[in-house]
């Protein structure tokens, strides 16, 4: 900018200071519903791993 002053006055202007140095505020969701979520998961991949051997059974049994 070619004025100094204006230049100055509009970096120390608080909307330009919100702008740079804002944050969103998010809410915590607790450490509960992360665990329960992490319990699914890992009930889902059990499930997946022991599915090929069970229906390796049942195709065997059924022969």
């Amino acid at each position: 900018m070619a004025d100094e002053a204006l230049e100055d006055a509009l970096y120390d202007s608080q909307t330009l200071r919100d702008f740079v140095f804002r944050h969103k505020k998010v809410r915590y969701r607790g450490l509960a519903k992360n665990t329960a979520q992490l319990f699914s998961l890992f009930g889902l991949a059990n499930m997946v791993i022991a599915k090929k051997p069970l229906l390796a059974l049942h195709v065997r049994g059924a022969s």
